[in-house]
């Protein structure tokens, strides 16, 4: 039989495995000649699987890698959005759970851990420096160092960093508490969070009321005491309380949302100059991210370990309480008129 005359695979058929170690460029490009002849759907099989050929040459952990986040399942498709994802919270938080303790102990992780994470922060740092320093030299900055010096920006800068510290790291904690402590399913850990963001929703049209009659400096002290009042409370309960209390006791950490966030942006865009309010709200974006993402890595640093996870636990959504209750008189002390300060 020529070679011509063998028959095609279908366009909807698997890409074949291809086994670590047999990597070679020729290789490649055969499986890319067949791929684009079996279809896109194949075309993709193909170069993923040369890839993975590729890279499991250089490092051998790769599988584990691959089958931990394949586990993770949906997780980037769950925290890509903020609204329709309530469900899908405890279902990602449980994911990266179970990515970490599927990667732990293997033999690449030492390796990860003091190779990469060492120079990554160095690299980090110095880039962090070396920013700051070019903005302040050049003429136009994309971020001017004088929009700091402004208190009324920098106490927003705080309480938006603070905010996202208990409004994102405390889903993390009690997701995972919920599901490795209290045997909870993915689905109910997700449910217990429904009441928490229903009343948050239901607020959020009506801030504008209540800021004209208590004023914006309330509405945000009021806002960050109500979350501080939840974590304390969240913090403190015993492990032997129903699992729906915790949900009516988060419901003070989800009002915080609408109570904080729109009225401080507000006064944000009210006390920069007009010119400055894009940059202002990035940085105050910005400021929010970092302080989740900062959340996030501590509070699961301190529930590594399964023999003090509970007290992880309490002191994770303690430490998040504390920092709420500080930052409160920043918020008393927010400057609301609308004159643009001289930035």
């Amino acid at each position: 039989m020529r070679e011509d005359d063998v028959p095609e695979p279908p366009s909807d058929a698997p890409a074949p495995r291809l086994e670590p170690g047999d990597f070679s460029g020729g290789a490649a490009v055969r499986a890319l000649v067949r791929a684009v002849r079996g279809g896109l759907p194949a075309v993709a099989g193909h170069l993923v699987n040369g890839l993975e050929r590729a890279l499991n040459g250089l490092w051998p952990g790769l599988g584990e890698a691959k089958a931990a986040l394949v586990e993770a399942g949906c997780l980037g498709a769950v925290l890509s959005g903020s609204g329709p994802t309530v469900i899908g919270v405890a279902p990602s938080r449980a994911a990266v759970h179970r990515v970490m303790a599927r990667l732990r102990g293997r033999p690449w992780r030492l390796w990860a851990t003091q190779t990469v994470a060492g120079p990554a922060l160095t690299v980090a740092v110095t880039a962090s420096a070396v920013f700051i320093a070019s903005q302040a030299r050049v003429a136009h900055p994309m971020v001017p160092l004088d929009l700091f010096r402004s208190r009324g920006v920098a106490n927003l800068l705080v309480i938006g960093f603070v905010y996202m510290i208990g409004y994102y790291g405390m889903p993390f904690v009690v997701s995972l508490y919920v599901q490795q402590v209290r045997g909870l399913s993915a689905l109910a850990a997700g449910a217990l969070f429904v009441p928490m963001m229903l009343a948050g929703a239901a607020l959020t049209p009506f801030w504008t009321r209540a800021a004209d009659r208590v004023g914006r400096k309330a509405l945000i002290a009021g806002g960050l005491t109500s979350m501080t009042v939840g974590l304390v409370a969240l913090g403190v309960l015993p492990s032997s309380a129903p699992v729906w209390l915790l949900s009516v006791l988060m419901i003070l950490v989800g009002v915080g949302g609408p109570l904080v966030m729109p009225p401080a942006t507000a006064i944000l865009l009210d006390i920069v100059p007009e010119h400055r309010a894009g940059t202002a709200s990035a940085v105050f974006n910005t400021s929010r991210q970092v302080g989740g993402a900062l959340a996030v890595a501590l509070f699961g640093a301190l529930l590594a370990t399964p023999a003090t996870f509970m007290r992880g636990v309490h002191v994770s959504l303690l430490i998040a309480a504390a920092l709420l209750a500080v930052t409160i008189p920043a918020g008393l002390l927010l400057r609301t008129n609308t004159h643009a300060e001289k930035l």
